[in-house]
């Protein structure tokens, strides 16, 4: 299963989750250290093409996220080898 598809499907869960507000602060914050960690496997396996789909899908819906300050360079050279100017300027 791609990175994509997972965020995909956490964030139709987490949308279906309206009970509990501390539960749903809880899968949330769960979520976010999910997708950093697969961020992190993704920049440092070569894919910068899918950790800047995961970026930039991570941004639709938070436009403030950044990866982490020790994946911010392999992010950045990643937007620059896609070729991603928005990105390249958001990450400098």
């Amino acid at each position: 299963m791609k990175a994509i598809d997972v965020l995909r499907a956490l964030l139709l869960l987490c949308a279906e989750v309206s009970v509990l507000p501390a539960m749903c602060m809880f899968f949330v914050l769960y979520q976010v250290a999910f997708l950093i960690r697969c961020l992190k496997r993704l920049l440092h396996s070569d894919e910068p093409k899918a950790a800047m789909k995961l970026i930039t899908r991570c941004r639709s819906i938070n436009e403030n996220f950044k990866p982490l300050p020790e994946d911010r360079d392999l992010a950045l050279e990643a937007a620059e080898a896609c070729h991603n100017d928005e990105l390249v300027s958001f990450l400098r």
